[in-house]
C-alpha cells in the first residue's frame, strides 16, 4: 500500500505533510492519488509549505489540486475574430514580433531599470513575441503611479506575451514594470482569458499554437515557474528568461536543464564546476565580474554548517587569494569574504537577492550595479573604500548603517531607496552623482564634511532628516532634499550655485545659512511654511517662483541681486524688512502681494525708485497704480508688467528670462 503521506514528507517536508493531511482528507482515501498529483506538479523542495503560507495562498493551492481532478475541464470560449481584433476590442493594438528590430521598436516604451531581458537580444529563437499597446499608452505617465501594482494602468499598458516555441507553448505575460513589481513575469496569471475571453483559442487557432496552460485555474505563487513539462520550480533569480532554481535546476524558456549535484553546483547564475575547478555564466549574455574576481581557481573546499544547513565554499584561487562563499539550502549566496581582492568590476551579483554580509577589507574601488537587486545585506565592510560606479546597492531594505571613511566619490543612484537607513558618514566624501540616496524613508544622520558638488535629486524624499551640515559644498543640482518634511536647518557656508527646485516643499525650514550663494535655478524654496529671515549678501541671479508661497517670511537680505524671473516672492504676505535695491531685470508678476501698511516709509520708497529705475520718468504708472488698488497696499503685478512689457527701455528687459 502507497503511504502518500510519507511520500510527501520526504519529497517536500514534515510541514507540508500536515499541510496536506489537513486539505484532502478525501484524496487521501485512495493511495497514490495524492502524491503522484504532487510530483507531477511541484517539483521537490522543502520551500514549498513556507511559501504557500508567506503568499497567503492556502485556499488557491486547495482549489489548484482539486482542479486537476475529478473535474470536467471548462469548455473553450471559441470565437471567430483573430487576437489583433479582439485587443482591438479592448482598445489595444496587437502587434507580432519577427525580427530583432521589430522587438526593438517597443523598448521605448520602458524606463530605464525597468526595461525587458527580451531586449537584449535572442528571444525569438526560443520565443514567439507579441507585444500588445493600449492605444492610450502616451498618456499612461509612470510618475502618476507612486505605489505601482501589477495590474495598474501603467502596468497593462503594454503586455509582452511570450509563448515558448515546442511541442507545448508555455505563455508568459510580461507587463510594463517588468521587475519592480512582484511575478511581472505572470501578468493576469498568465490566463489570456483574464485579458479577454477567447483569446486563448483565438491564439491557438491563429498561430497554430499549444498553449499549456490550466485553463480551469491560473494557479500562481510568487517565486515560482511553471516549465513545460507543467511543474512548478521555485526560482532564486531570473534573468533573460532563464531561470536558476534550488536542487541544481536551470530552466531556459520554460525547458527543465538539471545538473549532477555531484559535479556542480549552481548558485545564483553561476555554474561551479567542482571537477574542473571553474566558474562560469549559463548566460553569454549575462556580465558579471564576480567570475574574473574568483579567477582561475586551484582549489575548492565545501563545509557543510549542521544548524543552519547552509555550506561554506573556501575558493582558493592561482593568485593565491582565499574566497569565502557561504550559499543557504537552495544555493543562494548569503554571504561573501574576500581578503585580497583591491578593485571589483561592474555588475557584481547583480541578480542576487539574499546576501546578507559582505566582507572585503582591502577593496578600494566598485564599479556599476553593485548588488543592484539585493534586499537584504545587513553588513558591509570595506573601509579602505575610496570609488564606487552607478546603481550601488539600489533597493537594499534591511541596510541600517554605512560608514566609508576613506570614500571620495560616488556616481548616480547610489543606495537609492534603502529604506531602513539610519546613519549614513562619509567624511572624506568630496562628489556624488544625481539621485544620491533618494527615498532613503528613515535617514537620520548625514555627515559628509568635505562635499563639494552634488547631482540632481540630492536626498529626495528624506522625510526624517531633521539638520544638514554640508560645510564645503559649492554647487548643488536640482530637486535638493525635495520633499523633505522635517528639516529644519540648514547650512552651507561655501555655497555658490544652486540648481532648481531646492528644498522644494519643505515645510520646516526655520534656519538658512547661505552667506556665499550666488546663483539659484527656479522654485527656490518653493511652498516653505516656516522660515522667516533669510540673508544672501552676494545673491545676484534666481530664476522663477522664488520662495513663493513663503507665507511668513519676514526679512529678505540680497544686496547686490540682479536679475530675477517670474512671480519673485509671489504671495508673500509677512514680507516687511528687505534690501534687493539693485535689480536691474525682473521677470512678471514681481512681489504680486505686498503689504504697504507693514513697510517702513524708506522701503516703500525704495521700491518706487525700482520702479522708475525700470520705467524712467514714467511716475505717472506707479500714481494710477495706487489711484486703482489704494494707499494701504500696492499690487506690482500684471497690472504695471502689461503696460511696461509695451514700453521699449534701452538697455533693460521687462518680463523676460533671467538666470544665467
Amino acid at each position: 500500500m502507497i503511504d502518500d503521506l510519507k511520500i510527501i514528507k520526504k519529497k517536500y517536508g514534515e510541514k507540508m505533510m500536515h499541510l496536506c493531511r489537513e486539505l484532502f482528507p478525501i484524496l487521501l482515501e485512495t493511495p497514490g492519488l495524492l502524491s503522484k498529483i504532487m510530483l507531477d506538479n511541484f517539483e521537490s523542495t522543502r520551500f514549498l509549505y513556507k511559501d504557500i503560507i508567506y503568499s497567503n495562498k492556502i485556499s488557491d493551492f486547495k482549489n489548484y489540486i482539486y482542479s486537476l481532478i475529478n473535474q470536467e475541464v471548462e469548455e473553450k470560449i471559441v470565437t471567430d475574430k483573430t487576437p489583433k481584433e479582439l485587443f482591438e476590442q479592448i482598445g489595444y493594438d496587437l502587434y507580432e514580433c519577427k525580427t530583432e528590430l521589430d522587438i526593438q521598436r517597443f523598448k521605448k516604451y520602458y524606463k530605464k531599470g525597468e526595461s525587458l531581458c527580451t531586449f537584449n537580444g535572442g528571444r525569438l529563437k526560443w520565443c514567439h513575441v507579441f507585444f500588445a499597446v493600449r492605444k492610450d499608452v502616451e498618456n499612461i505617465k509612470r510618475e502618476n503611479f507612486k505605489n505601482p501594482r501589477r495590474e495598474d494602468d501603467y502596468g497593462i499598458s503594454v503586455l509582452s506575451i511570450q509563448f515558448a516555441r515546442g511541442g507545448f507553448n508555455t505563455l508568459s505575460i510580461k507587463n510594463r514594470y517588468n521587475h519592480t513589481v512582484p511575478n511581472c513575469d505572470s501578468t493576469f496569471s498568465n490566463n489570456l482569458e483574464n485579458i479577454v475571453p477567447g483569446l486563448t483559442e483565438s491564439f491557438e487557432r491563429e498561430y497554430d499554437l499549444n498553449i499549456n496552460q490550466n485553463k480551469n485555474n491560473g494557479f500562481e505563487i510568487p517565486g515560482y515557474i511553471k516549465a513545460n513539462d507543467s511543474k512548478y520550480y521555485k526560482v532564486n533569480c531570473e534573468y533573460n528568461n532563464i531561470c536558476y532554481c534550488p536542487n541544481n535546476i536551470i530552466i531556459d524558456n520554460f525547458r527543465v536543464k538539471k545538473y549532477d549535484k555531484e559535479k556542480y553546483i549552481i548558485l545564483d547564475s553561476f555554474i561551479l564546476d567542482l571537477q574542473n575547478k571553474k566558474i562560469f555564466l549559463y548566460d553569454e549574455y549575462l556580465k558579471d565580474c564576480f567570475v574574473d574576481i574568483v579567477g582561475d581557481i586551484h582549489s575548492i573546499r565545501l563545509e557543510n554548517i549542521k544548524e543552519s544547513g547552509n555550506k561554506k565554499i573556501y575558493i582558493k584561487n592561482k593568485k593565491e587569494n582565499e574566497i569565502i562563499i557561504e550559499i543557504d539550502s537552495s544555493n543562494k549566496i548569503i554571504g561573501y569574504t574576500d581578503y585580497k581582492t583591491e578593485k571589483i568590476g561592474n555588475n557584481f551579483l547583480r541578480l542576487n537577492s539574499s546576501i546578507t554580509s559582505f566582507e572585503v577589507p582591502l577593496l578600494t574601488k566598485i564599479g556599476d550595479s553593485f548588488l543592484y537587486n539585493n534586499m537584504t545585506l545587513t553588513s558591509f565592510k570595506a573601509p579602505l573604500l575610496m570609488e564606487v560606479g552607478s546603481d550601488f546597492l539600489c533597493n537594499n531594505k534591511i541596510l541600517d548603517e554605512f560608514e566609508a571613511p576613506l570614500l571620495i566619490s560616488v556616481k548616480d543612484n547610489f543606495l537609492n531607496a534603502n529604506m531602513e537607513l539610519i546613519s549614513f558618514k562619509a567624511p572624506n566624501l568630496l562628489q556624488v552623482g544625481n539621485y544620491f540616496m533618494c527615498r532613503n524613508f528613515n535617514l537620520k544622520s548625514f555627515e559628509a564634511p568635505l562635499l563639494l558638488k552634488v547631482g540632481d535629486y540630492f536626498l529626495r524624499d528624506n522625510m526624517q532628516l531633521s539638520e544638514l551640515n554640508l560645510p564645503s559644498i559649492l554647487q548643488i543640482g536640482e530637486e535638493f532634499l525635495s520633499n523633505n518634511r522635517y528639516l529644519n536647518k540648514f547650512e552651507a557656508p561655501k555655497l555658490k550655485y544652486i540648481s532648481h527646485n531646492f528644498l522644494y516643499n519643505n515645510e520646516q525650514l526655520s534656519i538658512l545659512f547661505l552667506p556665499s550663494l550666488i546663483n539659484v535655478g527656479y522654485s527656490f524654496l518653493y511652498s516653505n511654511q516656516n522660515l522667516e529671515k533669510i540673508e544672501a549678501p552676494k545673491l545676484k541671479y534666481v530664476g522663477d517662483n522664488f520662495m513663493r508661497q513663503n507665507e511668513n517670511l519676514t526679512s529678505f537680505y540680497a544686496p547686490e541681486l540682479k536679475e530675477v524671473g517670474h512671480c519673485f516672492l509671489f504671495n508673500n504676505k509677512e514680507l516687511k524688512n528687505f534690501n534687493f535695491f539693485n535689480i536691474k531685470r525682473i521677470g512678471s508678476q514681481f512681489l504680486p502681494i505686498l503689504d504697504m501698511s507693514n513697510l517702513s516709509p524708506e522701503n516703500i520708497e525704495k521700491l518706487k525708485k525700482i520702479i522708475d529705475l525700470i520705467v524712467p520718468n514714467k511716475k505717472s504708472l506707479y500714481n494710477e497704480c495706487i489711484k486703482r488698488v489704494g494707499k494701504s497696499s500696492i499690487f506690482l503685478t500684471i497690472l504695471i508688467n502689461k503696460k511696461i512689457n509695451q514700453l521699449k527701455i534701452k538697455n533693460n528687459e521687462i518680463g523676460g528670462s533671467h538666470t544665467k
